[in-house]
């Protein structure tokens, strides 16, 4: 994905990648779905080529013009609102992604040394999903303006047990460059 996202180097460690930005997450599913043949989802003023948005991952802050989302595309995109709190509980009611005690599933202030953690540490939940709760937050798709607050779930490594709850969501700009965010991916396609 060439300058696309800022990869950390880890070794042989699984870090997830972070310091994205809104723009980030849907230019890199938009450039996956091209590179695997499938529809891009994401489209800026009605263009789908990220070339031709205006805007330079992991360098630019932001980019005018209306987002929209083709639903009928069967390419990459990150998760409603909806779709991630109901992946997030993989088929249970507990506080946490498939527990009540977080230190079963999730990376957080109490047990992450203050920094995140190489994925599919700790326990999955139903579904086989794994760091739905802690390690970083995750961007989700919010249909708004260019510069619109977007939500984030998760929670975070360095954060407390609550904010790691399934359904709590925090907001950061659009545009926000920041350390302990990343995405997560879904596909429709049968390919």
């Amino acid at each position: 994905m060439g300058n696309l996202l800022n990869f950390q180097k880890g070794g042989t460690k699984k870090l997830p990648v972070e310091n994205i930005n809104w723009y980030d997450a849907m230019t890199f599913c938009n450039q996956l779905s091209e590179m695997l043949g499938l529809d891009p989802v994401y489209s800026i003023n009605g263009i789908s080529d990220v070339t031709q948005w205006d805007y330079i991952p992991h360098k630019s802050y932001t980019t005018r013009g209306e987002i929209t989302q083709k639903k009928e595309a069967n390419g990459f995109r990150i998760p409603t609102e909806e779709e991630w709190i109901y992946a997030a509980k993989g088929g249970q009611t507990y506080k946490y992604a498939d527990s009540d005690d977080l230190d079963d599933v999730g990376w957080f202030e109490n047990n992450s040394d203050g920094k995140p953690h190489s994925v599919a540490q700790k326990k999955p939940n139903g579904y086989g999903l794994y760091d739905m709760s802690g390690n970083l937050w995750e961007r989700i798709y919010e249909p708004g303006n260019y510069d619109s607050l977007r939500s984030i779930y998760s929670g975070i490594y360095d954060g407390r047990d609550y904010r790691c709850k399934v359904g709590y969501k925090s907001s950061v700009p659009s545009f926000q460059y920041e350390k302990k965010i990343d995405f997560r991916v879904v596909c429709a396609s049968s390919k």
